[in-house]
């Protein structure tokens, strides 16, 4: 598979990054986010590169699952987001925790990015 220059560690990070933003804003019990620019996937830098790439290589199994996984993270951050701004911290902090659905889709999406960036 061809992809064009991109840091996928850097990528990573800004992943890791994010998470940390969402544990502290579960500690703090504030979110300063505008869900609605979280929710889409196209917006971010990595966003931004998949779809530039999607219509060549969202045939390639491993792609697809990067693509797909870093859509699902998009959505899962808004709704532990919301989460917040309700008031259910114990809930967003579930769906943080390992075993929990962000976790699963987290760890998930770190695998595919590493698969990725090695073929």
């Amino acid at each position: 598979m061809n992809k064009a220059v991109f840091n996928f560690y850097e990528a990573i990070a800004t992943h890791s990054s994010c998470k940390f933003k969402l544990k502290n804003a579960i500690a703090s019990k504030v979110c300063n986010c505008d869900i609605a620019k979280v929710v889409s996937p196209h917006k971010c830098e990595l966003g931004v590169w998949l779809d530039s790439l999607k219509s060549n290589l969202y045939k390639y199994p491993i792609f697809k699952e990067v693509y797909d996984l870093h859509v699902l993270l998009h959505i899962e951050t808004a709704h532990i987001m919301k989460l917040i701004l309700d008031g259910k911290t114990d809930e967003a902090s579930e769906a943080i925790a390992s075993g929990g659905k962000f976790a699963s889709i987290s760890f998930s999406f770190t695998r595919a990015m590493m698969k990725l960036e090695s073929s």
